[in-house]
Order: structure tokens, then C-alpha cells, then sequence
């Protein structure tokens, strides 16, 4: 079993260049730890997304609480490079 964490729309990436834009989220994928930056090309949002493995006795108050702070920590380290795709 798996919990997924995905964010709200972080920035709108500008989409007129593709392949740039590709790779600029590959280079910032490359950087963040724990989490994924994913674009939805439908709408040019950019969103965080977390997955995790839930074991049967771990506490998962605990796991969330910190898998959340991971990636709000992804975020701020990764809001620059993200905000210049716009």
C-alpha cells in the first residue's frame, strides 16, 4: 500500500518551448530529494508530488508529518528554478 501527497498548482509553466521546458524540470527533478516536480501539459501546472510506502506498524502520523516537511522543504529549495518556468 502507498500514500501519495501531491501540492496545488506551485506555478504555471510557460509551455510555447517544450523541450526546454523538459529540461528544466528534469534539472530540477535532478536536485530535489523525496519529491517529484510533475507537469500536467493540459494545463501548464506545475505540482509536488510525495510517494510513500505504508508498512503495517509503523506510525503513519509520524511518517506523513515528516514526508510533508520533506517536501515543503523540496519546494522552498526548488521555488526559484520553478517560478523562472512561468
Amino acid at each position: 500500500e502507498r500514500v501519495t501527497f501531491e501540492t496545488g498548482t506551485l506555478v504555471t509553466a510557460d509551455m510555447t518551448d517544450m523541450a526546454a521546458l523538459y529540461q528544466a524540470l528534469n534539472a530540477i527533478n535532478a536536485d530535489a530529494a523525496f519529491v517529484r516536480f510533475i507537469l500536467d501539459t493540459n494545463d501548464g501546472g506545475i505540482v509536488a508530488r510525495m510517494e510513500l510506502p505504508v508498512l503495517g506498524d509503523e506510525d503513519l502520523g509520524y511518517v506523513v508529518e515528516r514526508c510533508m516537511l520533506a517536501a515543503a522543504k523540496a519546494v522552498d529549495d526548488s521555488y526559484n528554478a520553478l517560478a523562472a518556468l512561468a
